[in-house]
């Protein structure tokens, strides 16, 4: 048995269906191209690329700007501590030294006034009697003084009186 030919309608559905084929295979391939065209050589690709290039860099960046801004605050709190330590040590010794110089003048401005009551700079070269007698006339105030300045030479130079002044 002998096929029958094929009639023209269906040959020419069959041929329709190849070519809608065809053209979904080269409407595909034609994508494909376009899309790989549009990556690849796509000046929007480029400035997509760039923009992530550029955000990476950024983020890279304040995060480098923060550590070294931690840093720095860390340093700078040391340094502070360490100034208020120097501080701190400079104003006890400022204290001291102001102590001292208070001291030094209270006994200074004793002496002077019992040198200047006394009338001699050489107590020590005094009688008993010598110093009574010229004591003698002096305001209860001066006499305050003198009794202030002997009992703090006394306890500073103990060893440099003569035995007759006491």
């Amino acid at each position: 048995m002998v096929a029958a030919p094929p009639s023209v309608p269906s040959l020419q559905r069959e041929f329709a269906r190849s070519v809608s084929k065809q053209q979904e295979g080269y409407r595909a391939l034609t994508q494909q191209w376009v899309g790989a065209y549009r990556t690849l050589f796509s000046p929007f690709s480029y400035a997509q690329e760039g923009m992530r290039t550029f955000q990476r860099a950024t983020e890279q960046g304040l995060q480098a700007t923060e550590q070294v801004a931690r840093q720095g605050l860390q340093v700078t709190e040391q340094v502070t501590r360490q100034g208020l330590r120097v501080a701190e040590e400079a104003t006890e010794q400022t204290d001291k030294v102001l102590r001292q110089s208070e001291k030094a003048t209270r006994e200074a401005e004793l002496r002077t006034a019992v040198f200047s009551a006394l009338e001699t700079t050489d107590y020590d070269a005094l009688t008993v009697d010598e110093v009574s007698r010229r004591i003698e006339g002096l305001p209860t105030e001066q006499l305050g003084r003198f009794a202030s300045s002997r009992r703090t030479t006394r306890t500073a130079r103990p060893s440099s009186r003569r035995s007759t002044a006491r």
